[in-house]
């Protein structure tokens, strides 16, 4: 996996990154990032990092986020969700009926 990490901290290198116009939380530190020196390195830390998901979902909440939205098949992440934060809205996107059952509750 090293080579993969230095492959990819070369190769962001090249690839223009703007400051962010929302939070972006790392999942390898929990914390936000706002800088593209941060995003470029959190990107290539995640290559060998441990992904902290209770640290991204609670920094999330904290900052007002009240309903989430998982994209890609399946639904692990949204159960995972709803066990540790049942008070939250969540939904996941797979397929083209819940993309339009998701733009319906947006």
């Amino acid at each position: 996996m090293e080579s993969a990490y230095e492959q990819l901290g070369a190769t962001l290198q090249h690839v223009p990154v703007q400051p962010p116009r929302f939070p972006v939380i790392s999942n390898v530190t929990g914390a936000e990032v706002q800088t593209p020196i941060e995003i470029r390195r959190t990107l290539q830390d995640q290559v060998t990092g441990t992904v902290r998901w209770l640290d991204c979902v609670e920094r999330l909440a904290n900052l007002g986020c009240d309903f989430f939205i998982e994209l890609g098949p399946g639904g692990v992440l949204a159960g995972l969700l709803r066990r540790t934060r049942g008070e939250v809205g969540v939904i996941s996107v797979a397929d083209a009926d819940s993309v339009r059952k998701c733009a319906e509750l947006l």
